[in-house]
């Protein structure tokens, strides 16, 4: 989170992210967090949109994988999700 934070920081012309595998996980905790941040602070948020390519959920440190249907954590900008036909994730 740290790096992204920097990134921007660095690059004010980026509103959005592309993450691929691990890395989608990591956008999409990144961009909850900066809806928790906006709640709680009011400070804007930078990111306007994503794409995540054969992503895993976002994980928070306290309560492990969010999934839409199981949190009530969402993510509420656009996003384009892309993910194998044949590609499958097993979570145990």
């Amino acid at each position: 989170m740290k790096y992204i934070d920097e990134t921007l920081e660095k690059n004010p012309d980026i509103d959005g992210l592309v993450g691929y595998s691990e890395g989608a996980s990591i956008a999409a905790a990144y961009i909850l967090r900066e809806q928790q941040r906006e709640q709680e602070t009011g400070r804007t948020r930078r990111i306007k949109c994503a794409v995540f390519l054969a992503g895993i959920p976002p994980v928070n440190s306290e309560r492990g994988f969010i999934f839409a249907d199981e949190r009530e954590d969402m993510i509420d900008l656009p996003t384009v999700h892309v993910v194998g036909a044949n590609g499958g994730l097993v979570l145990s």
